[in-house]
């Protein structure tokens, strides 16, 4: 069990990214929505 292979891309690092791309969206639109 402790053989276990680390996969390419962990749910971490893929979340970062994610939430970076979210994060800029997400403002651009409550900044539209208050306008």
């Amino acid at each position: 069990p402790n053989n276990t292979p680390i996969p390419p891309t962990p749910p971490e690092l893929d979340a970062k990214p994610l939430d970076k791309v979210k994060e800029p969206k997400e403002r651009r639109k409550g900044r539209e929505l208050e306008r």
